[in-house]
């Protein structure tokens, strides 16, 4: 019998977020008819500036609005994939105990991203709570009573990376709380001596699989 609950985040927890915005500007610049523009695209997010403002401008696209291209990336069928060593260790994990997302985004968006990666091949559909779909988003605690009134007298888990929504709540509410470490690469940097310790996690962890360790 499974005792245990182990929730993740999504966006730079299960994949680098970084892969979505990649696959939207390559979406985007064929989108407008400049796939050669997808390099410079990146160059431009690396640089600060509004990469499709900077695509409008610099490409003279007139048959397209900002707002456009923004629906364009936020709702195109990205083209990103889980490590293998991640897919190894959610099977592993699925062994032992319940698996579940709670994710802050837009519904389709996310659900886009949760069907490119396979994940409800791995945990029901019903343990997925998005955001915009639920009605709020982390830290309330909503998202995490959920799993405890679904499944309870379990031992919980919590995995993500934002330190600013993450873990304040599971740390309130007597969950395990895992960090996953940026290595550089996250849409939102990790800065540990910003935050209070009621918002830092209670183990950091720099590979995935890495978890085996402590579930």
């Amino acid at each position: 019998m499974k005792n245990k609950v182990v929730v993740f985040d999504l966006d730079d927890t299960l994949y680098q977020e970084l892969d979505f915005l990649k696959s939207g500007y390559r979406f985007v610049a064929a989108k407008v008819g400049h796939p050669e523009a997808y390099q410079e695209m990146l160059k431009w997010y690396g640089n600060g500036d509004n990469a499709f403002q900077k695509l409008l401008d610099q490409y003279l696209v007139s048959d397209y609005s900002l707002p456009q291209l923004l629906d364009f990336y936020r709702f195109h069928q990205p083209q990103i994939e889980l490590k293998p060593s991640v897919w190894d260790t959610l099977v592993s994990l699925s062994e032992k105990a319940v698996l579940g997302i709670v994710s802050d985004g837009r519904t389709e968006t996310q659900w886009n991203k949760i069907q490119a990666l396979h994940l409800t091949d791995i945990m029901p559909r019903e343990n997925v709570l998005i955001s915009e779909e639920v009605g709020y988003g982390k830290p309330d605690a909503r998202l995490f009573s959920f799993f405890e009134e679904k499944y309870p007298d379990h031992e919980y888990y919590y995995i993500g990376d934002n330190l600013k929504k993450d873990f304040i709540t599971p740390n309130e509410r007597g969950w395990k709380s895992i960090c996953l470490l940026d290595k550089g690469e996250n849409i939102h940097a990790q800065d540990f001596e910003a935050y209070e310790e009621k918002y830092l996690p209670q183990v950091r962890i720099a590979d995935f699989n890495s978890l085996l360790n402590y579930v």
